[in-house]
């Protein structure tokens, strides 16, 4: 079965966070493309 794709809007630590969480929860089930405006990835 093909991924579903997951896109978040915002690179802060809440976009971070639920993609932490879903990982968790299901990993390998989806892929992930994080779009954001900030000049650094999170801490």
């Amino acid at each position: 079965m093909d991924k579903k794709k997951i896109v978040v809007i915002g690179n802060g630590m809440a976009g971070a966070r639920v993609v932490e969480e879903i990982l968790g929860r299901v990993p390998g089930r989806f892929d992930f493309v994080m779009f954001g405006a900030e000049p650094y990835g999170n801490y």
